[in-house]
């Protein structure tokens, strides 16, 4: 088997490796789908939710984010961007539910002497 970079290589032999990209090339990689006027608004709002503190506070700025999109493509109404953002949300919970459901609850035996 061949793997093409070492980045590759690394992942396939340490296999609990984390792969943790800089956010610097997180929002370069997202600004290929913004338009040029709006691209220091887009960068400004996904440095805010790719440097937040927690993950609730990641979140909120997410979906802050997520209000200012709908409103612009013109998705009027207050109620109507709530009640989207309402639905993120609940997708979110639904995923994080379904993450926890898959990591292991027993802690992993401890070593012996």
């Amino acid at each position: 088997v061949r793997l093409g970079t070492g980045l590759q290589w690394a992942q396939a032999t340490f296999t609990k490796t984390t792969v943790q990209t800089c956010v610097v090339h997180l929002i370069r990689a997202s600004m290929r789908y913004v338009n040029y006027n709006d691209r220091k608004a887009v960068a400004a709002a996904l440095k805010a939710i790719y440097t937040a503190v927690n993950a609730d506070a990641a979140e909120t700025a997410l979906l802050e984010f997520a209000a200012l999109r709908l409103i612009k493509r013109g998705i009027d109404g207050e109620a109507e961007v709530a009640n989207r953002i309402a639905r993120a949300r609940a997708r979110a919970q639904a995923a994080a539910r379904v993450a926890a459901a898959k990591r292991p609850t027993t802690p992993p035996p401890a070593p012996e002497a």
